[in-house]
C-alpha cells in the first residue's frame, strides 16, 4: 500500500471515529436522562475499545499479514457495527438500560482503533523513512479525527439528524473499504457491488434510526408512542408530544402553556413576579424553551422590554411554528440571543435587570452546577438593578435553596423556585390582582372575573403567601423557614458541583 493511499485511510478512519464518537454522547445524554456519569462511562469504554483493537492488531503486524483486503473488511465491519449503536443503546433504554450499548461501542472502537497499526504495517516502509512515514500517517489521523469533531460536531448536526449522519458516515467507511479492495478484486467487480451498497446505507441506513428518540426519552416507560416534532441541532434535541409536553434532551421541559386558571406546568411561578416586584421594566429570561413563560411576562402590566438568552436555538424554529409563542420572534420588546447564559451575563456587564428569570432544568443533570452555584448567583446578583429580584428553579434541592439564600439576604421558596433579591420582598396581594386584572396575551385577559371557576383559581393563587413557614409544596415558605429544616446542605460552588455530584 502507498503511503499516500495509507494516509487517506487512516485520516477518514479518524473522521469517522470522532464523528461517531460525538453522535454516541447525544444519543447517551438522553438515554441516562443526561447524567454527569454518562460521558465517563461512554468515552472509557470507547478509549477501551481503542487500547485493545490497536493491541489485538500486534500479531498480524508482527506477521506482516496487514493487507489491503485485512484494513478493508476490518474498516468495513467497525463501520456497520457503529451503525449499530444506535438502535442498540434505543431499545437498551427502553428495556434495561442504554449502557448495555457500550460493549458494541467499545468493539466499533475496537476496530477503528486497529486500522492505523494495520495501515502503518503496510504502508510504510522498515527503513530509514519509517519515522518519516509514521509522521505522515500520525498526522492524517490527528486531522482527520479534528475535522470530524468540527466539522460533525458544529454543523452537521445543523443539517441533518444523528440517524443520518451515522448512516452517512457508515456509508463514508464503506467507500474507502471499497477504495481499498479495488486493485485486489478488480474494479469490474468492486466498483458495482461497492456503489450499491454505499449508496443503500447512505439513503436507508437512517431507518435504523426511527424511533430512537422515543426509546431514548421515554426509557423504561416507552410504550411505542411517537413525538409529533423532533428538532435536532448542534445545541441539542427538542421532542413535543401531541399534548404539548416538551422534552429538552429527552428530560421534561414544561409545556406549551399559558393558561393560569387550568395551570398543568405551573406557570403560577411566572405570573406570582408581578406581586413581588412593584415595577419591573427590564426582565432578563436565561432559557426561552418553547417561549411560554417569556410570553407571559413580555405581557407582564409595566415591562417594558425582555432580553432571552438561550444556547440551542433549535428551540427558535419550533417556536415559529407555534401559534402560542411565534410572535415573539418578531415583538419589538423582545431581544433574543442564542448563547450561554453564564457567558452572556459575564460578557454584559453594563447591563441590569429588574427580574431575572431562569425556569432551568434538574439540578443533577450534567453541566447544571455552572448555572446554580454560588459564583453563577453572585454574577447574577451583580447584574440586578437596585431591587431587583432573581427568580430560579431549585428543581427542590434544597442544596440549591440554601446556596441561594447564603448568597442574597433576602428571599422566599416559591413552590420549587428560589426568589431571592439583595431587597427586601413582601407578596403584595392587592399588586397581583389588579396586575391580573390587567394581564391579556394577545388580546385576551389571562382569567375571566365573571367565571366562579377562574374566581376560585387566583383565590387559591392569593392565598399562597397566607404562611409563610408551610412547609407544602405549591406556597411561599420564607427564607427563614427553609434553612431552619434543611438538614446539613452543601453549598453548590463550581469545584464541588455538589447538586450534580451528591455526598
Amino acid at each position: 500500500m502507498r503511503l499516500s493511499h495509507g494516509c487517506i485511510v487512516v485520516g477518514a478512519s479518524g473522521f469517522v471515529a470522532l464523528s461517531f464518537e460525538i453522535l454516541w454522547a447525544r444519543l447517551g445524554a438522553v438515554g441516562s436522562a443526561d447524567s454527569p456519569a454518562m460521558f465517563g462511562l461512554l468515552l472509557g469504554w470507547y478509549l477501551l475499545g481503542l487500547g485493545v483493537g490497536a493491541a489485538l492488531s500486534r500479531k498480524t503486524c508482527r506477521e506482516r499479514r496487514a493487507h489491503r483486503a485485512t484494513i478493508a473488511w476490518l474498516l468495513a465491519g467497525a463501520c456497520t457495527v457503529a451503525l449499530g449503536v444506535a438502535p442498540i443503546m434505543a431499545w437498551g433504554a427502553a428495556h434495561t438500560s442504554w449502557a448495555m450499548a457500550l460493549p458494541v461501542v467499545a468493539l466499533a472502537a475496537g476496530g477503528l482503533g486497529a486500522v492505523l497499526p494495520l495501515v502503518a504495517q503496510a504502508s510504510v516502509p522498515g527503513d530509514a523513512r519509517t519515522g518519516q512515514g509514521l509522521s505522515w500517517l500520525l498526522s492524517s489521523n490527528i486531522l482527520g479525527s479534528a475535522i470530524g469533531s468540527w466539522c460533525t460536531g458544529l454543523y452537521w448536526l445543523n443539517i441533518q439528524g444523528v440517524a443520518e449522519i451515522g448512516a452517512w458516515l457508515c456509508a463514508l467507511g464503506l467507500a474507502v473499504s471499497a477504495g481499498l479492495l479495488l486493485p485486489v478484486f478488480g474494479a469490474a467487480r468492486v466498483l458495482p457491488v461497492g456503489l450499491l451498497v454505499v449508496g443503500l446505507v447512505g439513503s436507508y441506513g437512517a431507518r435504523l434510526g426511527e424511533g430512537i428518540w422515543e426509546q431514548l426519552a421515554f426509557r423504561l416507560e416507552y410504550k411505542g408512542e411517537s413525538f409529533a416534532r423532533v428538532q435536532e441541532s448542534r445545541s441539542g434535541v427538542v421532542m413535543i408530544t401531541d399534548s404539548g409536553m416538551v422534552l429538552g434532551g429527552g428530560i421534561y421541559d414544561g409545556y406549551v402553556d399559558t393558561d393560569l386558571v387550568e395551570d398543568r406546568n405551573m406557570i403560577v411561578r411566572a405570573y406570582g413576579l408581578a406581586a413581588l416586584h412593584p415595577a419591573p421594566r427590564e426582565v432578563l429570561v436565561i432559557g426561552l424553551s418553547m417561549g411560554a413563560w417569556t410570553q407571559v411576562l413580555v405581557n407582564m402590566p409595566g415591562v417594558q422590554r425582555v432580553t432571552v438568552v438561550e444556547i440551542n436555538e433549535g428551540y427558535l424554529s419550533l417556536i415559529r411554528d407555534t401559534p402560542l409563542t411565534a410572535d415573539l420572534l418578531t415583538d419589538p420588546r423582545v431581544e433574543i440571543h442564542v448563547d450561554d447564559g453564564r457567558r452572556w451575563l459575564a460578557s454584559h456587564p453594563e447591563r441590569h435587570f429588574d427580574l431575572i428569570v431562569a425556569n432551568m432544568s434538574y439540578h443533577w443533570r450534567s453541566g447544571a452546577s455552572a448555572v446554580l452555584s454560588r459564583e453563577y448567583m453572585r454574577l447574577v446578583q451583580s447584574r440586578l438593578a437596585p431591587g431587583g429580584i432573581f427568580h430560579f428553579n431549585t428543581t427542590w434541592s434544597g442544596d440549591v435553596l440554601a446556596t441561594a439564600f447564603e448568597t442574597f439576604a433576602h428571599g422566599f421558596r416559591f413552590v420549587n423556585f428560589a426568589t431571592v433579591s439583595d431587597s427586601a420582598m413582601a407578596f403584595n396581594k392587592e399588586r397581583f390582582s389588579s396586575a391580573l386584572s390587567d394581564w391579556r396575551i394577545d388580546g385576551k385577559p389571562v382569567y375571566d372575573r365573571a367565571n366562579p371557576h377562574h374566581v376560585a383559581r387566583i383565590e387559591a393563587v392569593l392565598a399562597m403567601a397566607d404562611d409563610l413557614s408551610s412547609r407544602e409544596e405549591m406556597v411561599l415558605e420564607s427564607r427563614e423557614s427553609v434553612l431552619g429544616r434543611l438538614v446539613n446542605p452543601r453549598i453548590v460552588t463550581d469545584d464541588n458541583m455538589a447538586c450534580e455530584w451528591p455526598r
